[in-house]
């Protein structure tokens, strides 16, 4: 089986001093691992988003990371969908000046590492630590403090979709979501100083017939009714927290 191009399923922002922040709504197709990238913008005081809901589903955040100027924090939210849309709801711990975000859809996907960093190169690259299996998928990440500032890609990476870079304002702030098969450096020309940045692996995943909702997470199986967590077992209408 050979993964299928993601799709860009929702991008935007918003530039009001909000904690919590509403997405448009998106339409992911059934047994989707969806990857949320979220950046929050503040002038000194920048934090991670830290619970995300929307979708009928349970997310988790597998990365965190403020950049060490504290303008710019940024996380990854993941979850298997069922099928259902609807728009999402993103909560941070205190008021951010803006956010902006990308969810990312991967049919059949399965996460099997990830990696984060903050930046100030230009251009800026990404190494995952380990290499990435055959037939594997690398995503990158990133969001620079400059609004003007297009994120270009470096080949053979390409943009998820259409290559929407959503921006926020005061501080400037701007997005971008790239991949590329069975890399283990991803990276984008950006002049700008200030980044935080995250590479997310997914490999492929065949579920059964008779199983059609089915992941793994960290090595554990996800099952029909359960949600999503590190916890060594899942099991259908448990709730696993992260431990």
């Amino acid at each position: 089986m050979t993964l299928s191009a993601p799709v860009e399923l929702i991008a935007g922002a918003d530039s009001t001093d909000l904690d919590t922040y509403v997405t448009a709504s998106g339409s992911p197709a059934e047994n989707t691992l969806l990857t949320l990238f979220v950046v929050g913008g503040h002038l000194t005081a920048a934090a991670s988003a830290d619970a995300v809901a929307g979708m009928g589903i349970f997310w988790t955040r597998i990365a965190d990371i403020v950049s060490t100027s504290n303008v710019l924090g940024g996380a990854i939210f993941t979850a298997l969908s069922t099928g259902t849309a609807g728009a999402l709801t993103i909560e941070f711990p205190t008021v951010q000046s803006n956010a902006a975000w990308i969810l990312v859809g991967q049919v059949d996907g399965v996460v099997e590492q990830f990696t984060e960093k903050t930046a100030g190169t230009s251009p800026t690259t990404i190494t995952l630590t380990d290499t990435p299996s055959a037939g594997s998928r690398s995503f990158g990440f990133m969001a620079n403090n400059g609004a003007a500032q297009v994120l270009t890609p470096t080949s053979p990476a390409v943009a998820v979709g259409a290559g929407t870079q959503p921006s926020g304002a005061s501080p400037p702030t701007r997005l971008s979501a790239i991949y590329a098969d069975g890399q283990q450096t991803l990276g984008w020309t950006s002049n700008n100083s200030t980044k935080v940045v995250f590479a997310v692996e997914l490999s492929e995943d065949s579920p059964p017939p008779e199983n059609p909702v089915r992941g793994r997470w960290n090595g554990s199986e996800i099952v029909p009714g359960s949600f999503i967590g590190r916890g060594p077992t899942l099991i259908p209408g448990s709730i696993i927290g992260v431990t």
